[in-house]
């Protein structure tokens, strides 16, 4: 159990897991069953007197806070189940800070067999009852969700499921837990992300979906490690924090990119499916080039050339084979298209060209070491997938065409 604060720099005292037993109304099957747990409190009082004279009068008995916190969690009756371990911890803290006086106090309380994929999951909630009893701050947590799916960039990781370790720490306090733990876990294992980036990010925005069996999350804060990514390291990855209230950069009209719904199946002239991956790293704003690039696809000369359906979320890559240059912001977009695989890739090229990249023959004719090849790039357009369709035309210039089935060529489609 974590025992790390915003508040740790004031004086208070301390109880770190003390072992408990607690009836929650859903255990890992379901059921109302007593399973272990611990608690952590935090009760805030000055000690500088205390630590001058050496004696206990102007400070508080770790041990009477410990008695009190299982007496708190006792007067459930034995047998009498906790609705959820948020609902335990909010009663702990109050009868703590009432008992003594009104001091502000912090109670983190976990259950060790609360859903079958966790360590353990619990809430941690902080009770300042100096101008009347109040919760100051309330979050759940779940720690330790393992999981096993595809992700990576490296064509072995593309082959094999890998380990993967996530914690979440979501707002409000009473929250469905194990029903939340084990939707996550579906949802992760059914995933083929490249990057924990993605994952991540995808993950915080289904939790903050507002799906019924997920709950009313209002913050939502995960992290993603792989175990096995550095040989001496004992995970590596990243965690994002996102709030419903604050927009992110999907919603940002400047970096979103438009979801386009223009014609139903049965509508219009007969269309391909096809799937086109989009790159950006250079320019004044290269997440925007995205948005730009796709307004260019749905406004093409003809209007039934290019219709844009949905597309995926942003997200950050590393640059590969030239890594001297910056990461790159890319997506994928589902289309239909009435232009065979050649045209859409002429119409890919002449979008690229009107937005400032140069072809590789160009830049070559004007001026030989200005081209890199995989170098930086203000767009970038390629087909992932036309239809079912499996070919490959001789590399000439300006761009083969490469277009497979293949879901692993791509990370995201339409998440």
């Amino acid at each position: 159990m974590s025992a790390s604060s915003n508040n740790d720099d004031q004086d208070h005292i301390l109880v770190r897991n003390l072992a408990i037993r607690i009836t929650l109304r859903e255990d890992a099957w379901g059921r109302a069953k007593t399973q272990p747990g611990q608690v952590s409190l935090w009760v805030w009082l000055p000690l500088d007197q205390s630590g001058q004279t050496d004696n206990l009068t102007h400070s508080l008995s770790y041990s009477a806070a410990a008695k009190e916190a299982l007496r708190a969690l006792e007067t459930r009756g034995e047998g009498q189940p906790w609705d959820s371990t948020g609902q335990a911890a909010a009663h702990t803290a109050s009868h703590l800070s009432s008992h003594f006086g009104g001091l502000r106090v912090r109670v983190e309380l976990e259950a060790e067999n609360g859903a079958l994929e966790v360590q353990s999951l619990g809430s941690c909630v902080t009770w300042d009852a100096s101008d009347g009893s109040v919760i100051e701050s309330a979050s759940s947590f779940l720690r330790g969700l393992r999981v096993r799916t595809i992700v990576g960039i490296h064509p072995w990781e593309r082959e094999r499921k890998q380990d993967v370790h996530l914690t979440l720490t979501l707002q409000p306090h009473l929250l469905p837990l194990s029903r939340i733990s084990h939707q996550v876990l579906e949802w992760a294992e059914a995933s083929g992300y490249r990057t924990v980036e993605a994952l991540a990010s995808s993950l915080t925005s289904l939790l903050l979906s507002g799906s019924p069996d997920l709950g009313p999350i209002e913050h939502a804060t995960v992290r993603v490690e792989k175990p096995r990514a550095l040989p001496f390291a004992q995970g590596a990855g990243v965690q994002i924090s996102r709030h419903t209230s604050v927009p992110d950069a999907l919603s940002n009209p400047d970096m979103a990119l438009p979801r386009n719904s223009l014609s139903s199946p049965g509508s219009g002239p007969p269309h391909i499916e096809a799937y086109i991956g989009m790159g950006a790293n250079i320019g004044e704003d290269p997440a925007k080039n995205l948005s730009l690039a796709l307004q260019a696809m749905s406004s093409l000369q003809n209007p039934d050339s290019i219709h844009v359906i949905d597309t995926s979320f942003l997200y950050l890559t590393e640059p590969m084979y030239v890594v001297d240059q910056p990461k790159f912001f890319n997506a994928v977009c589902h289309i239909r298209t009435s232009l065979s695989p050649q045209d859409l890739l002429t119409a890919l090229k002449s979008i690229e060209s009107s937005m400032g990249r140069s072809s590789p023959t160009a830049s070559q004719s004007a001026n030989p070491s200005s081209y890199i090849p995989k170098g930086p790039r203000p767009i970038d357009l390629d087909i992932l997938i036309y239809q079912d369709l499996v070919m490959e035309t001789p590399p000439t210039s300006p761009s083969p065409i490469r277009v497979s089935p293949n879901v692993n060529l791509f990370f995201d489609l339409c998440a």
